[in-house]
C-alpha cells in the first residue's frame, strides 16, 4: 500500500464524511480497496460504511429494474394500441 494510495483513499473518506453521503467509488489503482479503507476508518466505521454501501446500491438497482419494467410495460401497451 503505497503512500499516494492512502492519501487518495484519505480524501475520498473526508470528502464522504462532509457529504454526509455515502457513495460508491472506485478507485481502480488499489485493487484491495476494502482493506485500504478498513485501515483508514477503523473497522467498525468500514463495516457501517460497506451496510450503507450496500444498502445504496440495493436501492439504485431496485429503482433501475422498476424504470426498465415501466419502459417495457409502456412499450407493450403502445404496441399492443397501435
Amino acid at each position: 500500500m503505497g503512500q499516494e494510495e492512502l492519501e487518495e483513499c484519505y480524501r475520498y473518506v473526508k470528502d464522504v464524511n462532509k457529504s454526509n453521503k455515502y457513495e460508491f467509488k472506485v478507485i481502480k489503482k488499489e485493487k484491495n480497496i476494502g482493506r485500504l479503507m478498513s485501515y483508514v476508518l477503523g473497522l467498525e466505521e468500514f463495516q457501517h460504511y460497506m451496510r450503507l454501501v450496500d444498502e445504496d446500491f440495493d436501492n439504485h438497482w431496485e429503482e433501475e429494474n422498476k424504470k426498465e419494467k415501466e419502459k417495457e410495460e409502456k412499450e407493450e401497451i403502445e404496441k399492443n394500441t397501435t
